[in-house]
């Protein structure tokens, strides 16, 4: 990033130093995050229908416990 000019950064919307502080807070907040490869804090959630109503059914990570999983959360909405 040091390569950008600082029109570069103008047309990025921000300035480096506004980045620069965007990325400290963010590798601050990172510092709590779990390693890639370390395991999931268990959890419990309802399994939605096809049709993404609620179904009732509840779905516990540790009932995986053993095998390999990747977990994607995101909004589809």
């Amino acid at each position: 990033m040091e390569h950008l000019t600082d029109e570069e950064w103008e047309d990025a919307g921000f300035t480096r130093a506004q980045f620069e502080n965007r990325w400290r807070a963010r590798l601050e907040r990172d510092r709590f995050s779990p390693e890639t490869g370390s395991p999931a804090p268990n959890f419990i959630l309802e399994v939605l229908t096809s049709e993404g109503k609620r179904s009732g059914e509840l779905f516990q990570l540790s009932s995986l416990f053993g095998r390999p999983i990747g977990l994607v959360f995101g909004s589809y909405t």
